[in-house]
Formats: structure tokens, C-alpha cells, sequence
């Protein structure tokens, strides 16, 4: 590779990592100020469409990199019929996905990007945005490029004194945690040094070396069993969710009634993957929060449980799966009308004791009324 590529690619990533910086200055400025300010609601739009940048630009470079064109309208005859219309984030997300690159939890982490910059364009919700709604997107956009930098480019280019950005990592415990580097770009571990060191060390008896191996598999022998025994039990009690049909029958109620409560959160009943929420499948809980948010159609949701009918089905996975009828009553906005049925539902728990799906299996008995029904 020529000095001119090497540059080229340095000035790309140096582009990349100012794009993660400047955000960074929007988020702090705008984390600094109450939400009453005037200028908040205009660094809220302008840091949701940072965002959506700061994810364009890497994905972009992942494109040029693998050499890969870009799925427009995901492969579907676009309805425009305009071949020149730029590609979107979704275009790029899309594509990525589909040749198997982006792991599950940075496509996690690229939706909450995307559904967040889509409101901005828009204009939806930037003053319902509190400091908690952006510390989630920040932490979404870190870790996305944490990734781009630690894992997809890890090592590529060592051998051109191009390392690697290391972005803090909230969700670390403190002793792995990664110290942030605010420089330009770390250069290459100078090898000659570990070499020196290795010519002047001393060369050491291997015997105390041989006599601690042996003692600790001695010692393992021993412990073994025991060992293996009881972190198979750990095991298998993590691996199973809730098994107790008057703790499961609880567990769904509570979370029925939480979801009028005005400090409601996702995060607080769903697992970190939700295979199915009603009709959406493959979000997080993020993106849970804002679909319901986005809700404005099926409002007061209220569900009676027929405890009767509330049993458990075969599980899978390590998930057990609770079906159960409810009486359904909301309000319907665009019909001005109370809407009723009897809804045959179905809940997936994990061993954590978190909600993985959501089905509606079956709807009996709609009907729609002017007065709220009993």
C-alpha cells in the first residue's frame, strides 16, 4: 500500500473520530442546559441529526471498504422511481445486515440512532426529550464507534502506526474499564523494546514454575466436582424463566400497570433482545420506549387477566412462554370511540426474569362505543 492510500485512510478515520468529538461537544452543551432554554430544543435537533451523521460516515467507510454496493429502498422497486435519489442510513443499515456485518447489538444500537435522528427531521417529540432519552442515544453512538474503531478495524492497520480509538465504555465494570484517548491517534507499539528487554532478562529455573502447575491441578481434581456441581445448578436456574404460574400471573400485571404510570421504562421488564412486541420483532428496549411513544392511536390501555385461562406452554431456549385471555379496553383517537375485546395473549420470560416477546394470538368480541365500557 502506497504512502498516498495510507493517508487517504488516515485522513477518513481522522474524520470519523472528529465527527465523534464534535458530537460529544453537542451532547455536553446540551446536557448543560435546562430544558426551558430557548436554544435547547435547537441543540436537541441538531444533536439527533449528528448522530444519524456520525453513523452515516462510518457506515460509509465500512461500504468502501468491503466494496460493497449500497441496497436502496431494501431491495424493493422504489415508489419515487428516481434512481438518483441519495441512499438513506436505513439503505446503508440494511445492506450492512444483509452481508452479515454488523453484529446484533450494533444494529441495536444503529436503530435507536436512526429512530432518533428520524424524529428530528421531523420535528417529533424534541421537547419531550429529558437528559435520560439522551444519555441513551450518546451511549448508542459510543458504542458504535467503539466498535468501528476497537472491533472492525482491530489491528488491521498496526503495521502503519495507525491504532486503535478507545472510547470509553459506560457499561464496563471498573476494571475493564478503557480509558479515553483524546489524542489524534495512538501510534504503533514500538516491538524493539519488548525485544531489548528479552535479550537482558535473565533466564529463570523452570522448577517452581512445574511444582505451582502441580499443585493447582491437584487442587482442581479435588474441587472439581464440587465446583462443577454447583455452577451447574447456578446454571440451570438462569437458563429457566419463570416457572411459577402466581409469580408469572404478578410479573405480567405489574407490568399492565405500568404502562399508564408516567415514569415508565422498558428496560425495567424487557430482556436487551425482544424477539416479537406485538407486531414489530427484533428491538431492544430503547426502541420499545419509542414505538410506544410514537403511539398515539391506542391510548388508556387498560387489560383485565382471566387468571382462569392464564397457563404455561411448552418453553424453548431456556424461555418459558405464558398464554393467557384479557379483556382489552383503549381509547381510539381517530374513530372518537372507546375500543373492547377479548384478546388471547402470549408472554415469553427468560431466566432473568424479563420479557422477550409479546403475541397477540387471537381478537374476539371488537366493538367500539361513544361511552368508556365497565
Amino acid at each position: 500500500m502506497s504512502n498516498s492510500d495510507l493517508n487517504k485512510i488516515k485522513a477518513e478515520l481522522d474524520k470519523i473520530y472528529r465527527e465523534f468529538k464534535d458530537f460529544q461537544t453537542t451532547i455536553n452543551d446540551l446536557l448543560s442546559k435546562h430544558s426551558s432554554d430557548s436554544a435547547s430544543s435547537t441543540i436537541t435537533r441538531g444533536a439527533m441529526t449528528s448522530a444519524g451523521a456520525n453513523a452515516e460516515i462510518i457506515l460509509k467507510y465500512i461500504l468502501d471498504k468491503e466494496g460493497i454496493a449500497v441496497i436502496k429502498n431494501r431491495g424493493k422497486q422504489a415508489i419515487d422511481q428516481n434512481p438518483n435519489k441519495p441512499a438513506t442510513l436505513d439503505d446503508y443499515i440494511y445492506t450492512l445486515e444483509s452481508k452479515g456485518i454488523l453484529p446484533k447489538e450494533v444494529r441495536h444500537h444503529l436503530g435507536t440512532i436512526q429512530i432518533w435522528r428520524n424524529h428530528s427531521a421531523h420535528g417529533n417529540f424534541l421537547d419531550k426529550i429529558d437528559d435520560s432519552t439522551i444519555e441513551t442515544i450518546n451511549g448508542a453512538v459510543k458504542s458504535l464507534t467503539r466498535w468501528f474503531f476497537e472491533d472492525y478495524l482491530n489491528g488491521e492497520y498496526a503495521e502503519y502506526s495507525i491504532g486503535k480509538k478507545k472510547i470509553k465504555a459506560e457499561t464496563e465494570s471498573s476494571d475493564t474499564k478503557r480509558e479515553f484517548d483524546k489524542k489524534e491517534f495512538q501510534i504503533a507499539p514500538d516491538y524493539s523494546i519488548l525485544s531489548k528487554s528479552k535479550k537482558v532478562q535473565k533466564r529463570k529455573s523452570k522448577a517452581p514454575a512445574i511444582i505451582l502447575i502441580l499443585v493447582v491441578l491437584v487442587g482442581l481434581y479435588f474441587s472439581y466436582d464440587k465446583f462443577f456441581a454447583n455452577n451447574s445448578a447456578t446454571n440451570v436456574e438462569k437458563s429457566t424463566g419463570i416457572t411459577d404460574k402466581e409469580e408469572a400471573y404478578d410479573f405480567i400485571v405489574s407490568y399492565f400497570n405500568s404502562l399508564n404510570e408516567k415514569g415508565y421504562n422498558a428496560d425495567r421488564f424487557f430482556a436487551s433482545e425482544v424477539s416479537t412486541f406485538y407486531t414489530k420483532h427484533n428491538l431492544n428496549p430503547t426502541e420499545i420506549d419509542v414505538t410506544r411513544q410514537l403511539n398515539t392511536e391506542f391510548i388508556d390501555n387498560k387489560h383485565a387477566i382471566d387468571k382462569e385461562s392464564f397457563k404455561m406452554i411448552p418453553s424453548q431456549d431456556g424461555i418459558n412462554y405464558w398464554q393467557f385471555w384479557a379483556d382489552y379496553v383503549c381509547y381510539r383517537p381517530s374513530k372518537k370511540k372507546f375500543q373492547s375485546c377479548r384478546v388471547l395473549m402470549e408472554f415469553g420470560i427468560n431466566g432473568d426474569r424479563k420479557i422477550t416477546s409479546i403475541k397477540e394470538i387471537e381478537i374476539q368480541n371488537l366493538k367500539y362505543s361513544k361511552s368508556k365500557p365497565f
